[in-house]
């Protein structure tokens, strides 16, 4: 949920802004997943969201594969290459089914 509604704001060069933006998006998903802003930056929200957002470098309609829509796709590639960024990648037995995957961000 953080991701798409992130992807959804433009970026911009005022990093306020941009910070702005954050606040407003931690809040609309605690407010929608019942949690307080805190507990939802800290516990369900990936830091590689929030890094890439702030980078512009986090997809808004990027192409999905298979039976993720775009926004999973999308949140998904984020996520393997934070990963492999900290010299660990996705194992065999940590990767992401889709059915799970699409319970986890089913939020409509």
């Amino acid at each position: 949920m953080a991701a798409q509604t992130l992807s959804a704001l433009k970026f911009t060069e005022s990093e306020a802004e941009m910070k702005h933006g954050v606040v407003e998006a931690i809040k609309l998903v605690a407010k929608r997943l019942g949690n307080t802003p805190a507990t939802c930056r800290k516990h369900y929200i990936h830091p590689a969201v929030i890094s890439a957002f702030l980078s512009g470098k986090l997809e808004s309609q990027a192409p999905a594969g298979g039976d993720l829509s775009a926004h999973e796709g999308a949140l998904l590639r984020l996520l393997k290459l934070a990963g492999s960024a900290r010299g660990r990648g996705c194992r065999s037995d940590c990767e992401v089914r889709t059915g799970s995957l699409r319970a986890a961000l089913n939020y409509r």
